[in-house]
């Protein structure tokens, strides 16, 4: 496996939590990083899926709605595709 560079800082802080006891190896160190983002990342989509929901709920009591249809969200869809083929922004919700 080809060893990987992360730099001085980082290698200076994986020694050190290794020094502690807390992890026994630097692949130990970097797993439970790896974790813990993935662990926020989850987060961050549960939380957006809420906030979408009370501002949908919020709309639908203002009268802010439009009428599903399945060309309404090929449509939708579509355009997101488009979006990231030419390297624009695709929101999270339509990635979802």
């Amino acid at each position: 496996m080809p060893r990987i560079n992360l730099g001085e800082p980082y290698e200076i802080y994986i020694q050190n939590q290794i020094k502690t006891g807390l992890f026994s190896s630097a692949t130990e160190v970097i797993k439970d990083a790896l974790r813990n983002r993935m662990e926020r990342e989850q987060n961050y989509r549960i939380e957006r899926v809420y906030t979408l929901l009370a501002k949908g709920e919020v709309d639908i009591q203002l009268g802010k709605t439009v009428p599903y249809t399945h060309s309404l969200m090929h449509e939708i869809s579509e355009k997101g595709r488009k979006n990231s083929r030419e390297g624009k922004l695709v929101k999270d919700e339509i990635k979802f």
